[in-house]
């Protein structure tokens, strides 16, 4: 038995897993003082927030933080070597 996600859940789910991969991004950088700092990503109750909150945190993502972890993903050989 397959459960729907309503739309709300998913763009959660998607915020969630942006925020995330962010987090994760920041902690190998060592931008995180604490671990709470890094678990915030999962702290947040998306879902119980207003639908104009859940739009902005999508625009937020589209606009900024996936132009912030592509950067970081792209680990080219050229890139890389490039830096040093």
């Amino acid at each position: 038995m397959s459960t729907r996600l309503s739309g709300r859940e998913r763009e959660a789910n998607l915020i969630r897993r942006a925020n995330r991969a962010a987090a994760v991004g920041r902690l190998m950088l060592g931008e995180f003082y604490s671990w709470n700092q890094f678990l915030e990503a999962d702290s947040v109750d998306l879902v119980s927030l207003p639908r104009r909150m859940l739009k902005s945190g999508l625009r937020d993502i589209k606009a900024r933080l996936s132009q912030e972890i592509g950067a970081f993903c792209d680990c080219s050989p050229s890139k890389v070597i490039g830096q040093i």
